[in-house]
């Protein structure tokens, strides 16, 4: 689970550039990344889907 995390992307180099780049995303290893996660720079927070966050 990533929630509340920023990250600082630019300047990065390389194919993926992404805050959270998840690798496995099966059924008994699930990964939640919330909206409360931000990223400057780069392609973007994730490659799988946000989860927004409860407030």
């Amino acid at each position: 689970m990533f929630k509340g995390n920023r990250s600082t992307l630019t300047g990065a180099s390389g194919p993926t550039r992404l805050a959270v780049n998840v690798t496995n995303h099966s059924s008994g290893c699930r990964t939640t990344v919330y909206s409360s996660n931000t990223v400057t720079g780069g392609k973007g927070l994730t490659n799988i889907t946000v989860t927004p966050s409860s407030p």
